[in-house]
């Protein structure tokens, strides 16, 4: 017969990850968090909040506003918003590098924390 506790024990979710795993994905996460919020804060001192928001879903290409609509209620051309997601895709590529360039032993080892932190918030556990 089981019992009240072990049955309680039965309904918690279950999953594989290690602490290792899970810390890996939180470290990502927090870089992340620390670059996306470094770059609001260059919108904010440029009187630009209201641009960063509205393209900010741009920035690992999940936006979902057709460039024709967003333009239109930011109030620029299709092409200026265009220029405006690349450029703030390369800003978000150079703040990335420079966030993780401290954490490495040398600068080349750049490009591999890169792969790493993105396989930390994309791999699936084990």
């Amino acid at each position: 017969m089981i019992s009240n506790s072990e049955t309680l024990y039965l309904r918690e979710p279950r999953h594989d990850e290690t602490p290792d795993r899970i810390f890996e994905r939180r470290w990502a996460r927090t870089v992340l968090d620390r670059v996306i919020g470094n770059l609001r804060d260059e919108f904010i001192r440029h009187g630009r909040l209201h641009h960063f928001n509205a393209l900010r879903s741009y920035l690992i290409g999940s936006g979902d506003a057709p460039y024709a609509k967003l333009a239109l209620k930011l109030e620029i051309s299709e092409s200026a918003l265009k220029s405006g997601i690349h450029r703030l895709r390369k800003r978000y590529r150079e703040a990335l590098s420079a966030e993780v360039a401290p954490t490495v032993a040398d600068p080349s080892e750049v490009d591999e924390e890169l792969r790493f932190l993105l396989n930390a918030l994309t791999a699936k556990s084990a």
